[in-house]
């Protein structure tokens, strides 16, 4: 394990369950590959005597959230991003990332939850990756567009509430028989709570083009983004960035590459579209973002989910068999 990646964790330890192997043994391992087996020890040995509630819990509290808590105290920056948190930029030198290809079902079931890339993720590793900028890439982004009262929205979300990968085979088939995915009341509103979804005015934003069903909000590479009002660089931020300086900086890597790009576009739902698709309940469209090749163009109104030859970004899935080989050789060493 390169990182702490909680749910990659909780993974390997129902995989081991099922195939009758120590739970205590797979975590020690997991700790001792973060250098912290002496802490974990010292933990379950608090805990001997004490009742035992359940898989993976101790009195109350589960193995994987005690070893979650022992292997990234004091070493935040080995750990992935927590859902429900303010969004912080992740580490991806210790990440083993891979273009993971197919439509935009079958990449996301061979990824490891909360291993993918997000846009604005992928253009900062494009600064030092220079094979990504000739790929175009399905991003986990969620583009969730709704009616708030009489204001047509956009709300971008991360991987853990993205509504479309939360139901990624029913959601897939709406998007590519329908082109819109209908959410789920539950799921809208863990879009509105999570602190690190981005929620836009859809009539701030000075769209151009004349589609029904799209807009986009021109972007000039050579602009800063204060220049922009205040929901537009809300949404700059959010596919450019995260920080000001990321956005600085990826406009210049676009200015400067072979290509030479001198506008980029975001693209997104029609507010009049917004007014009569969602007026019953919120849809949802998968996100893109496109090759230097097409100005790395970011789409927050895709609905073209059904292309095998292109790809998300992220850390492959382990197969079963693996899984349960390296949770048998860790079970021996215990």
């Amino acid at each position: 394990m390169n990182q702490y990646d909680p749910r990659q964790v909780l993974y390997a330890l129902e995989m081991a369950a099922k195939a009758g192997y120590s739970q205590e043994g797979i975590a020690l391992a997991i700790a001792k590959d973060c250098g912290k087996e002496a802490e974990l020890r010292a933990e379950l040995e608090k805990r001997k005597g004490r009742k035992f509630l359940g898989i993976f819990r101790m009195h109350g509290e589960p193995l994987e959230s005690i070893l979650e808590r022992v292997c990234t105290a004091k070493d935040e920056t080995r750990c992935m991003a927590k859902e429900g948190t303010l969004y912080l930029p992740r580490d991806l030198s210790e990440m083993d990332l891979e273009n993971l290809p197919g439509n935009l079902r079958d990449a996301y079931k061979q990824a490891v939850p909360g291993t993918l890339l997000h846009v604005d993720e992928l253009m900062c590793e494009r600064r030092d990756n220079e094979k990504l900028r000739g790929l175009g890439f399905y991003t986990p982004d969620g583009a969730v567009d709704s009616m708030d009262g009489k204001t047509p929205t956009l709300r971008i979300t991360r991987e853990a509430v993205n509504p479309i990968l939360k139901n990624i085979d029913g959601a897939f088939g709406q998007l590519v028989n329908t082109g819109n995915y209908n959410v789920l009341p539950a799921d809208f509103e863990a879009v509105k709570a999570a602190v690190d979804t981005v929620t836009i005015n859809l009539t701030k934003l000075g769209l151009q083009g004349n589609n029904d069903e799209w807009g986009y909000l021109a972007v000039d590479t050579s602009k800063a983004i204060t220049k922009y009002n205040a929901e537009a660089q809300k949404l700059l931020r959010r596919v450019f960035g995260p920080t000001d300086d990321d956005y600085t900086a990826n406009m210049e890597m676009l200015r400067e590459s072979p290509q030479r790009i001198k506008e980029t576009r975001v693209y997104v739902l029609n507010p009049n579209y917004v007014k009569k698709h969602a007026k019953e309940s919120p849809i949802a469209r998968a996100c893109w973002l496109n090759s230097f090749n097409s100005s790395s163009n970011f789409y927050a109104d895709e609905r073209n989910v059904g292309d095998r030859n292109n790809a998300l970004r992220g850390v492959r899935r382990a197969s079963v068999s693996e899984l349960q080989g390296t949770a048998g050789a860790a079970a021996k060493n215990y």
